[in-house]
């Protein structure tokens, strides 16, 4: 009750068995079982209260995932692509997103292309209910996520690369920073005002 924004971190894999591919253990990083539970009920009520939500690799996974969506246990198993989503040498590995016209993402960046720097071998396999795809890779992998339809919900824009780690005056990094802040702000604001 007293967050302004919510913000769901790279980390480790989110458990298989919460989108049905309990077989696939044997290809992940070691979920975090704990986690995977808080962030969820942190999810839960980040949405219940209008809190507004950031997520950021595996955030943007979970996301998909507590929405009913699936993810791609292994990349580079399971996707035939060209497109390289993470590299052993870095912990950055470039490549192009498409952003969907009209979309938040679109809104907030001002591009309808760009560079990021993924570092992730799993990725959304099945879209979560109530979420559009806001950018994707040129082999069709989704790399950002939010509500389909706005209108009356939290803010909510999840990201499959590291903002965090791109130069500020990137648009795919600092703008999306300055907005998530904004709508904090706006948030903060509101609760102060009805609680007078």
């Amino acid at each position: 009750e007293m967050c302004d924004g919510l913000l769901l971190t790279g980390g480790t894999d989110v458990y298989p068995g919460r989108f049905g591919k309990e077989a696939d253990t044997g290809r992940i990083l070691e979920p975090d079982l704990k986690r995977d539970s808080l962030e969820f009920a942190l999810l839960t009520k980040a949405f219940d209260l209008g809190i507004p939500v950031q997520g950021v690799c595996r955030g943007l996974q979970l996301i998909n995932v507590y929405f009913g969506g699936s993810l791609i246990i292994d990349i580079p198993t399971d996707l035939d692509t060209i497109v390289k989503h993470q590299l052993p040498e870095t912990y950055d590995c470039p490549h192009d997103v498409e952003i969907t016209p009209g979309s938040l993402l679109h809104e907030v960046s001002g591009l309808l292309t760009g560079t990021t720097n993924s570092n992730h071998h799993q990725g959304i396999d099945v879209l979560g209910s109530g979420l559009e795809a806001m950018a994707k890779t040129r082999d069709g992998l989704i790399e950002s996520i939010g509500f389909n339809d706005r209108e009356g919900k939290s803010y909510l824009m999840a990201v499959q690369w590291h903002p965090e780690r791109l130069d500020y005056n990137n648009p795919l990094s600092g703008p999306i920073v300055k907005r998530f802040v904004k709508e904090a702000g706006i948030y903060a604001s509101n609760r102060r005002h009805e609680n007078k």
